[in-house]
C-alpha cells in the first residue's frame, strides 16, 4: 500500500516542469538565508555584547529605584557571621550585705569586734538582724552604722544592770527585763527603728501564741527589749522571749529586704557556755544554750553565705567581766574572712 502511493507521487512529481521547480526552491532558500543571516553574529560580536552586558549590569540597578532613602553604611546590618557564645556581664555593683548577729548573752560582745573589722575593711552593711543579746549590739550599730559608736554605748552596761553577773556567781535570780531598762534607755535614747542609718530588725517568740514576731518599727528600746529576754537572765517580756535559733527565719527576712550576701556571726562557736559553778543550778538553761550552739554549728546554715565563728575561750554567756576579751576574740576571728571579702568585692 505504501509502495503504490510512493510510485504514484513520484510519477506526479515527474510531470512537474524542472525549471519552475528549481526557481521556486531557489526563492525559498534565498528567503531563509536572508532571515537567518540577520540573526547570525560573529564570535567577536558575541564577546563585545557579553562585555557590554557586564558593564551595564554593574551600572544599572536590577530592580526599580524607589523614593525610599538608601541607608548609609552606619545603619546597614552587619554581615552575617557564625553566632558566638553570649558574653556574661560581670556586675560591678557591690553586694547588698545583710549581717545576722547571733545569740550569746555576754558572748555577744564578740560582735562588737566583728563589726569593727567590717568598718575597718569598709564593708557596706545595709541590713542587720540581732538574735537575743545580738539584738542589743545590732541595734546600737544600726543607729549610725558606726562600730565605734556601738562599742562606746555597749560598754556603758554596768554590772548591776545584769542579774548575777560574774564568773563566781553560783546562781542567777531570773529578773524582769525592766531591770535592764535603764541601760536600754541610755543606750538608745529615744531612737526609733525607722530612723536608724542601717536597716534593723530582731525576732522574738511569743510563748502564748507560739509564733515568731519581728520588731522592725517603733522605739528601738522597746523592740530590743522584746528580743533579749532569755534564760538564765530574764523572764519573758509580756509573753515574748528571745528567738536565738531563728537563723533560717533571719536569713529569709534579709533576703526579702534585698540582701544578697548574708553573713552570720556565731558567738557560741567555742568556749564555755556556763561556768562549772552555774551548770548545776541552771542545768535546764545550759541545755537550751547547748541546743542553740548545736543549731548554729551546722556546716551550712539556711540562706547564709558566710559564717564567722568566734571562740571566746573561758568566757561564757554570763561572764560580764570578760566583755573586753570577747570583743577582741571577735575581731581576731573575723579578720581573715573580712579581708577576703574586701578583696573579692573590691571594697
Amino acid at each position: 500500500m505504501g509502495t503504490k502511493n510512493f510510485s504514484f507521487s513520484l510519477k506526479k512529481a515527474e510531470r512537474v516542469p524542472a525549471r519552475p521547480r528549481i526557481a521556486a526552491l531557489a526563492l525559498l532558500v534565498a528567503a531563509f538565508m536572508s532571515n537567518a543571516c540577520g540573526s547570525l553574529r560573529t564570535r567577536e560580536e558575541i564577546r563585545e555584547e557579553e562585555a557590554q552586558s557586564r558593564v551595564d549590569g554593574a551600572s544599572r540597578p536590577s530592580a526599580p529605584v524607589t523614593s525610599s532613602p538608601v541607608p548609609s553604611p552606619a545603619t546597614l546590618p552587619p554581615a552575617s557571621a557564625p553566632p558566638s557564645a553570649p558574653e556574661v556581664a560581670l556586675s560591678k555593683d557591690p553586694p547588698r550585705i545583710g549581717v545576722i548577729l547571733g545569740p550569746g548573752g555576754m558572748k555577744a560582745y564578740a560582735h562588737v569586734g566583728v563589726l569593727k573589722e567590717m568598718s575597718r575593711a569598709r564593708l557596706p552593711v545595709r541590713h542587720v538582724v540581732g538574735l537575743e543579746w545580738g539584738a542589743i549590739v545590732a541595734g546600737l550599730y544600726a543607729i549610725q552604722g558606726q562600730a565605734n559608736e556601738a562599742e562606746w554605748k555597749a560598754f556603758k552596761l554596768r554590772d548591776d544592770d545584769v542579774p548575777g553577773s560574774g564568773l563566781l556567781s553560783k546562781a542567777i535570780q531570773r529578773a524582769k527585763i525592766a531591770s535592764l531598762g535603764g541601760f536600754l534607755s541610755t543606750a538608745f535614747a529615744g531612737q526609733s527603728i525607722e530612723r536608724a542609718e542601717v536597716d534593723f530588725a530582731c525576732p522574738s517568740y511569743n510563748v502564748k501564741t507560739g509564733k515568731l514576731g519581728w520588731w522592725s518599727r517603733g522605739p528601738m528600746k522597746d523592740g530590743v527589749a522584746k528580743c533579749v529576754a532569755y534564760p538564765p537572765y530574764y523572764a519573758d517580756t509580756d509573753g515574748w522571749l528571745a528567738a536565738p535559733m531563728a537563723i533560717e527565719e533571719a536569713s529569709g527576712y534579709l533576703r526579702a529586704k534585698g540582701a544578697n550576701l548574708i553573713i552570720y556571726v556565731d558567738a557560741l562557736a567555742g568556749g564555755e557556755l556556763l561556768s562549772g559553778a552555774l551548770i548545776g543550778e541552771h542545768y535546764a538553761d545550759y541545755v537550751l544554750w547547748a541546743e542553740a550552739r548545736r543549731q548554729a554549728s551546722r556546716r551550712q546554715l539556711p540562706g547564709v553565705n558566710v559564717i564567722i565563728r568566734v571562740n571566746t575561750g573561758p568566757h561564757g554567756v554570763t561572764d560580764y567581766g570578760g566583755r573586753r576579751q570577747m570583743m577582741e576574740a571577735g575581731a581576731r576571728a573575723a579578720q581573715e574572712t573580712i579581708n577576703k571579702l574586701a578583696v573579692q568585692y573590691g571594697f
